[in-house]
């Protein structure tokens, strides 16, 4: 009796930790793709790297249509709006480089390797958060989330780096165009820190 009430009466109940693990990892591969694109020169992962966009675009569109049309949801609906709109905004970034580099007409990134390989790690730690949601194992969620903060720290110090050997550039055309590319990537790396905010925010309240 039970069984038939809750398939044909109580509203249906959608797994947004799930959904959101799957389009963490849509943008984990998204990173990695475009480490292999600019840092390894691997043509195969620059052609994967914007139908990964696609795809997490897909999924951030399905996302949110489950959140409009859902009654129940096992967190406040902002906390779930917010992590999936800082997800598609990783992804955004990501082409927003890409255009940039064409645009440019770049032809590799192999200089700020250390910077590409901290992404790699924030994308990879922030998936795994989001496993652990999943599994509500709070303490890994924890650890994981001040990973990636102290990751972003990282970054935004591999960025100054970068920067001020930028500077020393006699090449004013390298100075500029490097100096966009560089922001762009820190703010990569910025919405991986606010994601992962929102991430612990939402453990907190699972608790």
């Amino acid at each position: 009796m039970f069984s038939f009430f809750k398939k044909y009466i109580l509203p249906e109940e959608i797994d947004f930790f799930e959904a959101m693990k799957i389009h963490s990892n849509a943008i984990k591969t998204i990173i990695i793709d475009l480490q292999k694109c600019f840092i390894y020169e691997d043509k195969e992962a620059c052609l994967k790297v914007l139908n990964d966009e696609v795809n997490s675009k897909e999924i951030k569109k399905q996302n949110m249509k489950k959140l409009l049309s859902t009654f129940i949801t096992p967190v406040d609906r902002e906390s779930i709006y917010r992590v999936t709109t800082q997800l598609d905004w990783i992804a955004i970034s990501t082409r927003h480089l890409i255009l940039e580099v064409n645009s440019y007409k770049i032809e590799t990134l192999k200089e700020y390797n250390l910077l590409f390989q901290s992404l790699v790690e924030m994308a990879q730690t922030l998936y795994l958060g989001f496993v652990s949601l999943q599994k509500k194992d709070v303490e890994d969620v924890d650890m994981r989330c001040e990973n990636i903060r102290d990751m972003y720290d990282k970054a935004v110090k591999e960025y100054i780096l970068y920067m001020s050997e930028l500077a020393k550039q006699s090449n004013i055309n390298k100075i500029f165009t490097h100096q966009q590319v560089l922001f762009q990537l820190k703010d990569i790396a910025k919405h991986f820190h606010l994601c992962a905010n929102s991430l612990e925010d939402i453990v907190a309240k699972v608790v």
